[in-house]
């Protein structure tokens, strides 16, 4: 009685085993970042001055793009400039937006830098 009950129990966790590694292997190899995310900046010079508009493309070909942020830090102050959310289409397929182009103009006696 006891050995059945052993063998029981094995089969049962082998049984769990199989129903679960499988899926979770899946979305660590195939759905976690299968390529890193790309951002172009133009024009790339890190001088500012009074006023700077910046061209700036993002793009996530394989996952697609969830959230943009994008900020300026200078003597431990932080100012956003662009914060947007991309919708979700689920996950298999990922997000629904794989690239965007902004604009950014930065002035910054205008945002206290």
């Amino acid at each position: 009685m006891k050995v059945k009950g052993k063998k029981l129990k094995i089969v049962l966790a082998l049984l769990v085993c199989l129903i679960i590694i499988p899926p979770v292997v899946w979305i660590l190899t195939v759905r976690l970042e299968r390529g890193a995310p790309s951002l172009s900046l133009v024009p790339d010079s890190p001088i500012i001055g009074a006023a700077k508009e910046l061209s700036v493309s993002v793009a996530d070909e394989k996952s697609g793009l969830r959230r943009v942020w994008i900020g300026l830090l200078k003597d431990g102050k932080e100012v956003v400039l662009l914060e947007k959310d991309f919708p979700g289409m689920n996950l298999i397929r990922g997000g629904a937006v794989r690239s965007e182009n902004f604009k950014i103009r930065i002035e910054p006696a205008k945002i206290g830098l």
